[in-house]
């Protein structure tokens, strides 16, 4: 009785996290939705690009912001080097003569440091981030800050589409599930956390938590928790290298062993500040998510325990899924095409794996302040 019991609590919590928390937001979306009262302006604007050994991209990031089709004397834009070793800093001293001004700083200690040094140095209202290896569409920063208009607001997240090296687009599954997620988030004026290809706020809300934790996840999510919305604007669009599937499962290992405390500290101050539907989607997008794998692991455990009727072809179930991974990976690894029957499971097993490697990093300490450079497709 107990094993069932345990069974029916680990099933019902993942299928929370990946389908009844989505079905949440629709429902409170439709009751509750909101609209951004957008409009033209062009107030003074702040691009922060961070950068480290960014010689192979800054060139062409630097070109494409100067390309962007908002009024010159309105947009500043700043280069914030990490302790940079390679020539990126010889690189964007070159431009220095079209109004691109370089933040120079010699110890690397990652990118929530990064914004912390330069954020108070910026003379924009609004402060726009974005990666040096995204390239935004041109009118992209005109159409963020058009949601500046409506006082309400307080950050905007562009859109990131990953595209391959000859800059088309490529959308897995996965990634669409997460933007439409985004984008239930946003109608409630609730989105969490914001894309570093591209996403903009008011520079009197920026506060992280300290110079270590204020990443693209913190950063909007204290927004939120001040009483300001968080949004998404879809005419935003930031195009981002695509990363190979061994480079995205470090980058998701890397993440959650990095959010994991930023999470449990904005989790106590949405509680004090009396924020609970904050709480419940940081519980239910963020903590449950990150915990799946877990929860995948005891699920599996608890049915081997059950064999009789629904709780044998459940177990069988179970079995074939992560076997159909295994010829994903299999598939993959022999540079075959996978299909999606295949890519499915393989994927989600992919990121759960990730996921759990993070949770490991973090309990052993091993969390990385600084970003590592991965090779993009």
């Amino acid at each position: 009785m107990i094993m069932k019991i345990l069974f029916w609590i680990l099933l019902l919590l993942i299928l929370h996290t990946y389908l009844f928390y989505p079905l949440v937001l629709v429902i409170v979306g439709m009751v509750r939705g909101k609209r951004v009262k957008r409009a033209d302006a062009t107030p003074l604007v702040t691009l922060i690009i961070p950068a480290y050994n960014e010689e192979k991209v800054i060139s062409r990031k630097i070109e494409n912001s100067l390309e962007l089709d908002y009024p010159k004397d309105k947009l500043e834009i700043i280069i914030a080097s990490d302790g940079s070793t390679d020539k990126t800093n010889d690189i964007v001293r070159e431009f220095a003569v079209k109004g691109v001004t370089l933040f120079a700083f010699e110890e690397r200690k990652g990118k929530p440091s990064l914004y912390y040094r330069s954020v108070p140095k910026a003379n924009g209202g609004i402060i726009v981030f974005s990666d040096a290896d995204a390239i935004l569409t041109k009118n992209a920063v005109k159409n963020i800050v058009k949601n500046f208009n409506d006082e309400r607001i307080g950050c905007v997240e562009g859109v990131r589409i990953d595209s391959d090296p000859q800059g088309i687009p490529l959308e897995s599954i996965y990634w669409k599930y997460e933007t439409f997620i985004k984008k239930q988030a946003a109608k409630l004026f609730s989105s969490l956390g914001a894309t570093g290809a591209l996403f903009a706020i008011r520079k009197e809300l920026y506060f992280p938590i300290s110079e270590t934790r204020g990443d693209d996840f913190e950063i909007p999510v204290r927004v939120l928790i001040s009483g300001h919305g968080v949004t998404t604007d879809t005419e935003s669009i930031a195009y981002h290298p695509w990363l190979p599937n061994e480079d995205e499962f470090k980058r998701i290992a890397r993440i959650v062993a990095f959010m994991l405390p930023s999470a449990g500290f904005l989790l106590a101050e949405a509680l004090k500040k009396h924020r609970f539907f904050v709480v419940f989607q940081l519980i239910s997008h963020k903590f449950l998510r990150w915990f799946v794998p877990v929860l995948l692991i005891l699920l599996f455990l608890a049915n081997m325990g059950l064999w009789d009727g629904f709780y044998r072809n459940f177990l069988g179930i179970q079995t074939l899924f992560y076997f159909m991974a295994l010829c994903g990976l299999f598939f993959e690894k022999k540079h075959l095409k996978v299909v999606t029957i295949f890519k499915i499971p393989y994927y989600f097993c992919l990121i759960n794996l990730a996921s759990l490697v993070g949770i490991f990093r973090f309990i052993f300490g091993k969390a990385a302040v600084n970003w590592e450079k991965t090779k993009r497709g």
